[in-house]
Formats: C-alpha cells, structure tokens, sequence
C-alpha cells in the first residue's frame, strides 16, 4: 500500500489476510474525506448568508 501524508510519500506491506480490513479504513477514509469538504462547502455558504443579512440589516438602518 502507498499513500501520501503531509507531502510525503510512504508504502507498507499489507498480508492477503490483512487486506479486507485496509480496504475498509481506506474507504471509511475516503468518505470522511467526502464528508469534511461537504461540510466546509456548508459552513462557508452559511457565513456568506450571515454576512449578506448582516449587511442588508445595516444597510436597512441607515
């Protein structure tokens, strides 16, 4: 198995017997991996909207 971390690259033997279960932290990875990009695409949208209505609401007062 190769993988790259924090610009570096690296490699482990993984045995046959071993394999079903790196297979599946690889996968529990990836789809966290999914999942934080959804989540910081959600939280910026939700601070845009704040600002935008904290600005309307200003813009509103003056």
């Amino acid at each position: 198995m190769s993988y790259t971390r924090k610009g570096k690259s690296s490699s482990k033997f993984v045995k046959k017997e071993g394999l079903p279960a790196v297979r599946k932290q690889l996968k529990n990875c990836e789809r966290m991996k999914l999942l934080m990009e959804r989540w910081i695409g959600l939280a910026t949208e939700l601070s845009n909207l704040r600002l935008i209505k904290e600005t309307e609401l200003m813009a509103a007062r003056t």
